[in-house]
């Protein structure tokens, strides 16, 4: 589901934004920053945050996300059998693939002959490249719910038995192994997309790696892309339920928030943002969304004392919120705006209950810590590294007295506050035991951001947990939203009571658009962002 931006009441911003269209607002070229380029517009690779957003706008999959849950994309209809496991989609036979005059050259003589339309043998191309586990997809367990699908990422049968077929080009049948509450959802997000067979092996393996090797589908195709930013322009060849509105969209390079702020609105400037979670703005300003969560990790790297649970427990036991300027912690792990099925996933799974504050609860799981790590061969005092953001230091520092008073000198903990890029660099190399760190969710679909979270692939180093991976494959598949929801809670609770995160605070992204801009759709956690219905008046 997404929610709908109305022009922004931002007084003290001129609304100059170059090519205002026409009377009707149609027909604007609209500009967005971007906090870091996209390195792979495969959305088969695609991992990353802004990749995302990228591909929504110039991709579409059988479904996407509306203003009120899933809409028809390029299927218009779909069916689902009586016991819940059968969908047959009926395909649009006017959706084309653009070919740009790049793309053309790359065909070379096999332009003539190639077939734009969208069929059903793209999407049976896309689901099995997806799974095979040689394209080593992050986003492959989106598809698990279909019938073979685990085994087919496993290695253990072939692409081709994926219960995936097209018995005529524009009609798509799937099998899922059991029903699932979430599947359609599942469409929505980027690995779900099409993919041309012919113009994919024509690319020798730059598939996404330049405009030249993109095919697009979307409202949008990709013109030009450098390093500081992506060009496009409006499809006129898109033929999904809504018209399409501005003539052109740039995403541009600019990872600097006070910097885009200042740009909201100017000549040349940006016609929309979306500031990062903890960015300082006036108060109401714009459009929150409860998308991250602000916590302590502590990582349970191999020969780190932190692999010890017990030791991890009594770290966050020994932890008073309120002391540390924190009056109302989160209701769990992961943020307020999260679905499940189309429906609140909050709501449906209720509050994951965590460590709770206890000083005689920490020195008693320390004391079984401490003597299991020292029985190990583990040295003492316990020496712990704790990375946080500059502006952070004084919170931290007094976390670091809390644990002093519980533990005193049989711990020592060393902070590093570098600066942003640096301690970026030292997340994704999992160089520190603790971090106080603000984890945005990466999906607006609740199982999805928390598998992404214990997966590694949002900066974090991943937390090796059968039983965890369990309680979120048990999310995906279950054919209740209030099942699944309990399961996921689940999964909440485990990371929660082991000490793996720590939640303080909830945070918030907010949107702003410049003056007379409307019409955008964001989704719930604010990854993807659509611009197709977009209009700008002056």
């Amino acid at each position: 589901m997404y929610k709908r931006i109305l022009p922004a009441a931002l007084a003290l911003l001129l609304c100059i934004l170059g090519a205002c269209g026409k009377g009707d607002g149609s027909g604007g070229e609209f500009r967005f920053p971007l906090a870091a380029m996209p390195v792979n517009l495969d959305s088969a690779i695609a991992a990353r945050a802004e990749e995302a957003l990228v591909l929504a706008n110039c991709m579409e999959g059988l479904v996407r996300r509306g203003e009120n849950g899933v809409v028809p994309g390029v299927a218009a209809s779909w069916e689902l059998s009586q016991d819940g496991r059968g969908y047959t989609f009926h395909l649009r036979q006017d959706t084309h693939w653009m070919l740009t005059a790049d793309a053309k050259e790359l065909l070379g003589d096999d332009d003539a002959a190639f077939e734009t339309a969208v069929t059903a043998h793209d999407f049976v191309f896309a689901f099995r490249r997806l799974l095979d586990p040689q394209t080593k997809a992050v986003g492959a367990s989106l598809l698990f719910p279909i019938q073979n699908a685990r085994e087919i990422n496993a290695g253990l049968l072939a692409p081709t038995a994926l219960a995936v077929a097209a018995p005529d080009p524009f009609t798509l049948t799937v099998t899922l192994a059991e029903p699932n509450a979430g599947f359609l959802q599942s469409l929505c997000q980027s690995g779900a997309l099409p993919c041309n067979q012919r113009f994919f092996e024509k690319t020798g393996g730059r598939y996404g790696l330049s405009a030249k090797f993109l095919l697009c589908n979307g409202a949008f195709y990709l013109s030009a892309w450098n390093d500081t930013s992506l060009r496009f322009k409006r499809n006129n060849g898109y033929r999904g339920a809504e018209k399409i509105q501005p003539a052109g969209l740039t995403f541009k390079l600019a990872p600097d928030s006070s910097e885009q702020l200042r740009l909201l609105g100017a000549e040349g400037g940006y016609s929309a943002l979306l500031l990062p979670p903890g960015t300082l703005t006036e108060e109401k300003m714009g459009v929150a969304l409860q998308n991250a969560t602000q916590c302590l990790v502590l990582r349970g790297a191999e020969g780190s004392p932190l692999c010890n649970t017990a030791l991890r427990q009594a770290l966050c036991a020994a932890i008073d919120p309120t002391a540390l300027g924190f009056l109302s912690v989160p209701e769990g792990l992961l943020p307020n705006s999260l679905q499940l099925g189309g429906e609140a996933y909050r709501a449906a799974a209720g509050t994951a209950r965590g460590m709770a504050f206890s000083e005689a609860a920490a020195r008693e799981a320390w004391e079984r810590g401490l003597l299991a790590w020292q029985e190990a061969g583990g040295e003492t005092p316990i020496r712990l590294t704790l990375l946080c953001p500059a502006e952070e230091d004084r919170t931290v520092r007094l976390l670091l007295q809390q644990w002093q008073k519980v533990f005193g000198l049989r711990l020592h903990v060393t902070i590093e506050s570098p600066d942003a890029d640096r301690l970026n660099a030292m997340l994704a190399a999992g160089a520190f035991d603790i971090a106080f760190v603000t984890m945005r969710a990466g999906s607006s679909s609740a199982p999805e951001a928390l598998r992404q979270w214990v997966t590694g692939e949002q900066l974090l180093p991943g937390y090796p947990s059968e039983a965890l991976y369990a309680s979120l494959e048990d999310a995906a598949r279950l054919p209740s939203t209030v099942q699944a929801a309990a399961a996921l809670r689940g999964a909440e609770e485990q990371l929660l009571r082991e000490g793996v995160f720590y939640p303080l605070a909830a945070r918030e992204s907010r949107l702003l658009t410049a003056p007379g801009v409307g019409g955008l759709q964001i989704s719930p956690a604010g990854e993807i962002l659509w611009f197709g219905r977009c209009t700008m008046n002056s």
